[in-house]
């Protein structure tokens, strides 16, 4: 869909897709809030606690990456 928006074609697919070229045009990214000191402690500490990167991913609300990042 994204190339097919960028070149201004539409897709040859259902007419239930057609409002969604139109819709990717102008991609906008979602604004995040930095994690906060405390925050970044916390998972510190959990991973020296032996909790996975991936649940302390879905406890803080981060991606897997973000966690892992904070983790080294």
């Amino acid at each position: 869909m994204w190339e097919l928006a960028k070149r201004g074609l539409r897709s040859s697919g259902s007419t239930a897709d057609s409002g969604l070229v139109d819709a990717v045009t102008e991609p906008t990214r979602r604004t995040r809030t930095p994690l906060a000191a405390k925050e970044i402690d916390a998972i510190h500490t959990a991973r020296d606690n032996g909790e996975s990167v991936m649940s302390i991913a879905q406890q803080f609300g981060v991606s897997l990456m973000t966690a892992w990042e904070k983790t080294q």
